[in-house]
């Protein structure tokens, strides 16, 4: 059975925390980079279990995009896993199959063969419908929400690579929406490997699993409450100067509340999605 490192990071995260470890109880091992500048009890919620593994960090300038994928990046490289999953803590894949949510991805990921050593995931943006109850933090979140938006047009669906085989010579651009090649180039990279001057194993081409068999159920606008409570008070001020410059922070600034909580509203009756 293949071994499953989830790699992600939090800030003020308590409201999903308790789901994302729900989520991904399957894992071998769950690394959490936690900043530092949290001021909520995240840290009640991720710390006391074997399997989880907490690396404290600050940013030098508010949030950054390339400095928290650069942390995940450094340490793909060095995982003693098969595979690692890379995403944010408001991200949760999934398998369907046979009209059933899947969430241990070792089902999917054992059936692949030696070939494949990278996987996407199609994004759905998850909403509260009207029918849906309140959240229940002891249960896994895609049972909750099913309803949201996603596009129909090959053009338009929104892909995350969030799989990758320990052997895969790519790393992660931020969001997950590309891969980017190997600094060095494959045969330098695999020469320092064999010195030992990198860490990890041999690196080969990636070689992308041509489906589109998993989900990503994307939890950023799932409930009012976290709309409220982690988007607008913890996020939209959050943007570093490097984002900034970057054009990353523009959909934060945008965000107003109100604006917010109204498109909450205008998706109580989506279709359930899965």
């Amino acid at each position: 059975m293949a071994t499953v490192e989830i790699i992600t990071t939090m800030y003020n995260d308590s409201l999903l925390a308790p789901l994302f470890r729900k989520h991904y109880s399957f894992a071998d091992r769950i690394t959490i980079f936690y900043d530092q500048e949290t001021s909520d009890n995240t840290l009640d919620f991720i710390s006391g279990q074997s399997k989880v593994k907490i690396i404290p960090f600050r940013f030098p300038d508010k949030f950054d995009d390339e400095i928290k994928m650069s942390n995940m990046n450094k340490h793909f490289i060095k995982t003693q896993c098969d595979w690692v999953v890379g995403v944010d803590s408001d991200e949760f894949v999934f398998y369907p199959q046979g009209g059933e949510m899947i969430l241990d991805l070792t089902v999917f990921l054992d059936d692949l063969g030696p070939l494949i050593n990278a996987v996407a995931a199609r994004m759905l943006d998850i909403y509260r419908h009207v029918d849906d109850k309140d959240l229940d933090f002891s249960q896994p979140p895609v049972f909750q929400r099913r309803h949201g938006n996603a596009p129909l047009f090959p053009d338009k669906i929104n892909w995350k690579y969030v799989l990758l085989k320990n052997d895969a010579a790519a790393y992660w651009s931020p969001g997950c929406h590309r891969l980017r090649n190997l600094p060095t180039g494959l045969s330098l990279a695999n020469f320092f490997i064999r010195k030992g001057l990198l860490p990890g194993r041999r690196r080969r081409m990636v070689q992308l699993y041509p489906f589109m068999d998993l989900m990503l159920a994307h939890w950023q606008k799932a409930d009012p409450i976290i709309v409220k409570e982690r988007f607008i008070k913890t996020r939209k001020g959050r943007m570093g100067a490097k984002n900034l410059e970057r054009g990353h922070a523009d959909y934060y600034l945008s965000a107003e509340e109100d604006a917010m909580m109204a498109t909450c509203r205008d998706h109580e009756h989506d279709p359930q999605l899965f």
